[in-house]
């Protein structure tokens, strides 16, 4: 029996459906207006999707979503160049192997590993670009930004590991 034309394509029509809510989420995320802040902190759109994705694809699919995300936000940013690509990079990678061979996946996997991935990111951005270099007020700048960012972020988990899982399990998309 020959498989469908729909199950012979389902990886490409898996990846063009990632890459647009890649686009939507980048979009959103640095786009100033298009997505609601919590008190001037922003939710981490596409740390989302690259956690909720390589959750489903693994460890080098992982990597290869995260970086091409970070690379998207390292175009918009002042930090380091590559910085955000790099640490994307290394939390799809970790996620990946983390979701295949020690964690099930389920929700409840990915608000822990989302948790643990902002921290890492943004504990990591704190200690390099304002603790190393002397700011002033550096724990207040992670306390009402970083740590909101983090809390906020996670609010959306539920619907995008459904709406990545949705496309992930899919037949037809």
């Amino acid at each position: 029996m020959q498989p469908s034309i729909i199950s012979k394509h389902k990886p490409r029509f898996r990846h063009i459906g990632y890459g647009f809510i890649i686009l939507i989420f980048f979009a959103l995320e640095t786009t100033r207006g298009m997505f609601p802040r919590l008190f001037g902190a922003p939710a981490m759109l596409l740390m989302l999707a690259v956690v909720c994705i390589a959750m489903f694809e693994r460890e080098i699919y992982g990597a290869v979503i995260g970086a091409i995300c970070g690379l998207l936000l390292d175009v918009t940013s002042l930090n380091l160049p590559y910085f955000t690509a790099l640490m994307f990079m290394v939390t799809g990678a970790a996620v990946g192997i983390i979701s295949h061979y020690f964690m099930r996946n389920m929700l409840s996997s990915a608000f822990i590993l989302t948790a643990g991935a902002m921290i890492f990111y943004n504990l990591t951005e704190w200690l390099l670009f304002f603790v190393f270099r002397g700011v002033d007020r550096s724990a207040f700048f992670f306390l009402r930004f970083s740590l909101l960012s983090i809390i906020y972020s996670l609010i959306f988990v539920l619907p995008i590991y459904l709406l990545i899982r949705k496309i992930a399990k899919s037949k037809s998309v």
